[in-house]
């Protein structure tokens, strides 16, 4: 004898059937860089930075860590391989008084108490072109981010050899402070311009130093961390 369902469940059973599949979640954006760790010591804003190689569909492959350490007026890269990188930038004073100083307008320099010659050294053409090579794309229509292709060079005493400011970086983490020379343009006018100076303390620089020498041992900057954090020189930790 055959069981009669209920006429309710008869009506059920004769409608469609519909199967609902919850979509997966987009899979997160892999980083190309990201900071594993942030400090502060004193003037100064120190970040540590792992950069990925193969973002798109191959397996990433750590590409190299820096550390970062910032304040007014400098900011430093240091790689694991032990190299530097000074830059000096800054703001002397309010965001709309033009007082910008960098490798442009650097006229002197003084760390502690010995006092440099400066001069810009500018590469004739694009670092990464031969001279003698025609390229899909000539040189003067590339889309440059900057006007200035080079670095800021210094002079002890005259007949020194003129050397890259990053050679100063010892210097400056066993003085004190360093007193930037500069020239400001009145309204953009270069013939029209005064030269200012202001000081950088530099204390607490050998202390960032050790920190960073500690976070490129550090497990952390060997994980891919999920989230993709903004650029590390202009971000407060």
């Amino acid at each position: 004898m055959s069981a009669k369902w209920p006429r309710g469940m008869m009506a059920l059973a004769a409608l469609p059937c519909a199967i609902f599949v919850t979509a997966a979640p987009a899979a997160e954006p892999m980083p190309s860089v990201f900071t594993f760790a942030r400090a502060k010591h004193g003037v100064w804003r120190l970040a540590a930075i792992t950069s990925v190689n193969g973002p798109d569909d191959r397996e990433p492959t750590l590409s190299q860590i820096t550390c970062t350490i910032a304040t007014n007026g400098v900011h430093i890269l240091l790689t694991r391989s032990g190299r530097g990188h000074v830059d000096i930038r800054g703001h002397a004073g309010s965001n709309d008084d033009g007082r910008d100083y960098g490798v442009l307008n650097v006229e002197r320099l003084a760390i502690g108490a010995t006092a440099y010659r400066t001069k810009r050294v500018e590469f004739g053409h694009a670092e990464d072109h031969f001279s003698d090579v025609r390229y899909a794309i000539p040189e003067n229509e590339r889309i440059m981010t900057s006007s200035f292709i080079g670095y800021l060079a210094v002079q002890r005493r005259a007949g020194a050899p003129w050397l890259n400011l990053d050679t100063l970086l010892d210097e400056m983490i066993a003085a004190p402070n360093m007193t930037i020379g500069y020239r400001v343009s009145h309204d953009g006018v270069a013939n029209r311009s005064h030269r200012e100076s202001t000081t950088v303390l530099l204390r607490g620089l050998s202390e960032a130093v050790t920190w960073c020498a500690r976070q490129f041992q550090s497990p952390e900057a060997f994980r891919l961390h999920a989230a993709h954090l903004p650029d590390p020189w202009h971000d407060e930790p």
